[in-house]
């Protein structure tokens, strides 16, 4: 069981954590608050996102924080497209990370494809994965 300040995929074993310690206020109509949250990966873990259409022309780009030093590869279907090793991201005054890290890769064409962030050693916060 994880926890977060939305509750939030809270008994679903995921690592969700809120990106600010102070609860923000619901937006008008549908508001999940998902783009308040990030996905904590340790060591030894992984994420997997399918996305649809993608050309040779399209990237993959992730937004994140690194907590801990980390070895983190992303996949295509299995095989790894990026590999890098991260530095802990320095923290501002106010105990925040400063800014946040990319790791961006070419991708190869498909109908339908499997991105897999993967975690080797060390702790990230994964803001974003985006396919452009």
């Amino acid at each position: 069981t994880e926890g977060n300040l939305y509750g939030y995929q809270a008994q679903s074993g995921m690592g969700v954590v809120a990106l600010t310690d102070t609860p923000q206020p619901k937006k008008f109509f549908f508001d999940s608050g998902w783009d308040l949250l990030a996905l904590e990966l340790a060591a030894n873990e992984f994420a997997s996102y399918t996305f649809s259409g993608v050309t040779e022309d399209n990237r993959v780009s992730l937004e994140l924080i690194c907590r801990d030093d980390a070895q983190v590869t992303v996949e295509q279907d299995g095989n790894v497209i990026a590999q890098t090793k991260l530095a802990a991201t320095a923290l501002g005054s106010a105990g925040q990370p400063t800014a946040a890290k990319a790791i961006t890769a070419q991708l190869h064409a498909a109908e339908e494809t499997v991105i897999t962030v993967r975690v080797h050693s060390g702790c990230i916060e994964l803001h974003t994965i985006i396919v452009e």
